[in-house]
């Protein structure tokens, strides 16, 4: 993963998570359910077909130095309902 190996120089990944971090686009899914105290960068999407899903993937630290947990949750729904974040939340 970008923000947690090698794959990126040391300043373009502190950047790529710095993007993260600052981004709300999320705030309503993965980051809501966390407790506020743990850091969590996310990207975010939803579905442009008309099925109303909805997705999050995150990079979580429930402690500054702790491991990062990695978590994605993908949803989708009956066509033509609207995307529900509670569902991810």
């Amino acid at each position: 993963m970008l923000t947690t190996g090698q794959a990126l120089h040391t300043k373009d990944r502190e950047q790529l998570i710095a993007w993260l971090l600052a981004s709300r686009t999320g705030a309503d899914l993965i980051r809501a359910g966390l407790p506020k105290t743990w850091t969590i960068d996310d990207k975010t999407g939803t579905d442009s077909d008309g099925f109303g899903g909805g997705n999050d993937i995150a990079v979580i630290w429930p402690e500054k130095g702790a491991a990062p947990l990695i978590m994605a949750i993908s949803t989708n729904r009956t066509p033509g309902l609207a995307t529900d974040n509670k569902t991810i939340e």
